[in-house]
């Protein structure tokens, strides 16, 4: 952030940004810090330099991190690449339990039409299921990943972390911080 301020000559806009991304951070993790017993999660259809269908993931979601999340991908971390990978059904399906929620991005939606996505989905039958928007293309949506965190807040946790009338004002404050206008 503060090159780019530099360059553009916007070092104050900059000083905003930062300051944004800091509030916005110990928010979730205030909203999240009572969480005693967290729900598993699962993110499939994420996207990266294009859709892909629901066996693409990664083991370091970000809004995972900020909703209080476990992400059932956490030990199969790769730092080659993106880090957004294709993952058997056999990896995704161990680590499924009686909480886990599904997540799946928008933009790989439609990608789920083949055999194998099928039999993936499947595997998720009778858990909360939610499409979420994607922050990632080939570059990172940082006010979504915000988004994200406090609707996976509210959708897993309900009323006991995040109301939905509280998650319509967080909302706001997030385009609000990043563009002047909710």
């Amino acid at each position: 952030i503060d090159v780019l301020a530099t360059a553009f000559g916007m070092e104050e806009r900059g000083e905003q940004l930062k300051s944004a991304f800091s509030t916005l951070v110990e928010d979730c993790l205030s909203l999240t810090s009572g969480i005693t017993d967290k729900r598993s999660a699962y993110i499939g259809s994420l996207a990266y330099n294009g859709a892909h269908g629901i066996d693409s993931s990664i083991p370091y979601y970000i809004p995972f991190e900020l909703a209080g999340l476990e992400n059932i991908l956490s030990g199969k971390v790769d730092y080659n690449g993106s880090g957004v990978k294709t993952y058997k059904a056999s990896d995704i399906g161990s680590n499924i339990e009686d909480d886990t929620i599904l997540f799946v991005d928008a933009s790989g939606y439609s990608q789920n039409n083949t055999n194998d996505a099928k039999g993936i989905l499947r595997m998720f039958q009778g858990k909360d299921a939610y499409l979420v928007a994607p922050y990632i293309w080939t570059g990172i949506n940082y006010d979504t990943i915000f988004v994200i965190a406090y609707q996976m807040m509210n959708q897993a946790y309900g009323d006991d972390v995040l109301s939905d009338s509280e998650l319509e004002d967080r909302i706001d404050n997030v385009y609000n911080l990043f563009y002047g206008t909710p």
